[in-house]
């Protein structure tokens, strides 16, 4: 079966080690498969997943449970679960924007020689 491709966008209030924690384990409550991630600073998180269409409503559910959905994803998810067959393999992408007080982390950028 083809698959389809997902593009989510979630909000999460809370500390970056909190966010990740709560993110990693709704994707995995609600069956997906992390395939990587990757965190930008204290300000955003980016992660790659796998999910059977059949799981689409699970991980609006979860995703909802932990954070705030954009309604935009909302959208996708609702059309996910409804128009794709169960078996349809998605692969998608999820970014969530940290909102929190602690300041951007600072990393040391190695001398350029010359």
């Amino acid at each position: 079966m083809a698959g389809g491709v997902l593009c989510l966008a979630v909000a999460f209030r809370g500390e970056p080690i909190a966010a990740t924690e709560s993110i990693k384990g709704a994707l995995s409550r609600a069956g997906a498969v992390i395939t990587s991630a990757q965190r930008l600073g204290n300000q955003a998180l980016v992660v790659s997943f796998e999910l059977d269409a059949r799981n689409a409503g699970a991980l609006h559910a979860e995703l909802r449970g932990v954070s705030q959905m954009l309604d935009e994803s909302d959208a996708k998810l609702d059309r996910a679960a409804l128009d794709l067959t169960p078996d349809t393999e998605l692969s998608g992408t999820l970014h969530v924007t940290l909102v929190h007080n602690a300041a951007d982390e600072r990393v040391e950028l190695p001398k350029v020689p010359g």
